[in-house]
């Protein structure tokens, strides 16, 4: 009986369509993407991610989040740019990559990370204060944007990270696609204890009406 019902989260659902605001609204979702569409992995290093095994995970994590025609993009650590003095140089491009951190040795990677976590931009945003946590933001595609692949979303993303669990290392999946498809499972499963409950009422209220009648 519950397959027909159909549970949207969009804001087109409760806003008129021809609202100045929801206008606006649709303006800065075709500039900046929406704001309901993107997953967050926040992955755990108890030794931390500064070390040449660390940024290779963590290259290896982003690539593999992407992997799929349900994903636009996966920003994050490296993706997000950085603009630094090193020496005599100026380092222009993403925080983390297989080419970069080959050039910086040790005592390098631990000052890049003392300098993320200590910078208002990247620290709590894309680290954490204590340099263990990174953020992958995990954008939906447009076409598959909405309830229906909510669920493939999710399975795609926890099926990625199953295969990067292992000890001293652990996920948190949060965001848009997961706390909806969470969501929409915890009232479908409530309505079917329901109807359940309201069915065997009925059958009771029945059975004792008609025994009362007989």
């Amino acid at each position: 009986a519950l397959r027909g019902v159909r549970l949207e989260f969009g804001v087109e659902q409760f806003v008129p369509a021809g609202d100045p605001e929801f206008r606006r609204y649709e303006e800065l979702n075709a500039e900046f993407g929406r704001d309901d569409n993107t997953a967050f992995v926040f992955a755990t290093r108890a030794q931390g991610w500064f070390d040449p095994a660390g940024v290779e995970l963590a290259c290896e994590l982003a690539e593999a989040l992407g992997d799929s025609p349900l994903v636009e993009e996966v920003a994050g650590p490296t993706t997000a740019w950085l603009i630094r003095e090193e020496g005599a140089e100026v380092y222009v491009g993403p925080i983390l990559t297989r080419k970069r951190i080959a050039q910086l040795d040790a005592a390098a990677l631990t000052r890049l990370e003392g300098d993320l976590v200590r910078d208002p931009l990247y620290a709590g945003r894309v680290i954490s204060p204590d340099g263990e946590t990174l953020t992958f933001a995990v954008r939906v595609a447009e076409h598959a944007y909405g309830g229906r692949f909510h669920r493939a979303v999710v399975e795609h993303v926890e099926g990625k990270l199953a295969g990067f669990r292992r000890p001293g290392l652990s996920f948190d999946l949060t965001g848009g696609p997961p706390t909806q498809h969470a969501y929409r499972l915890f009232l479908l499963r409530d309505a079917r204890v329901f109807v359940l409950g309201v069915a065997l009422l009925l059958g009771a209220t029945l059975w004792i009406t008609f025994r009362s009648l007989a």
